[in-house]
């Protein structure tokens, strides 16, 4: 009864086992989904973004702004299952390279995004330190 009862509310198990609300589960895959997209478009990773990619992103936006790296990346959720979580959305392909793109028939631009307005230039900071600070692997 209680899981029926969930899924008529639109919580998924996932949200349920992790302790998160579906708010939090939603910001936390579509502040992903901003940096997969980022990644793809402004920091010339067009063919797709690795998961170490993803990572090292994250480690710098950790120091940037801790909070919106607490939004994504959280205790006892490795960043692996949110991008699953985004794979059976349909909002990222999986490439045969170990790569995830966004799916362009769900995510047009920067207008299908929830959250891109209040993290572009966020994000611009730290592919700036990425850039200079020897981050960056190409």
């Amino acid at each position: 009864m209680e899981d029926e009862k969930k899924k008529i509310l639109g919580i998924e198990p996932e949200e349920y086992f992790t302790g998160e609300d579906w708010i939090r589960a939603g910001r936390r895959r579509y502040m992903l989904l901003n940096i997969i997209y980022y990644l793809q478009h402004f920091a010339g990773k067009e063919d797709g973004v690795s998961i170490s990619e993803i990572s090292e992103f994250l480690e710098v936006l950790q120091t940037v702004d801790r909070e919106i790296y607490s939004s994504i990346v959280k205790p006892g959720i490795a960043v692996e299952s949110t991008l699953s979580e985004l794979l059976n959305k349909g909002l990222i392909i999986d490439r045969s390279e170990g790569k995830f793109s966004i799916n362009v028939e769900k995510v047009k631009s920067e207008k299908d995004l929830i959250y891109w307005g209040s993290v572009k230039r966020v994000f611009d900071k730290v592919n700036e330190i990425m850039s200079f600070g020897g981050y960056r692997n190409e």
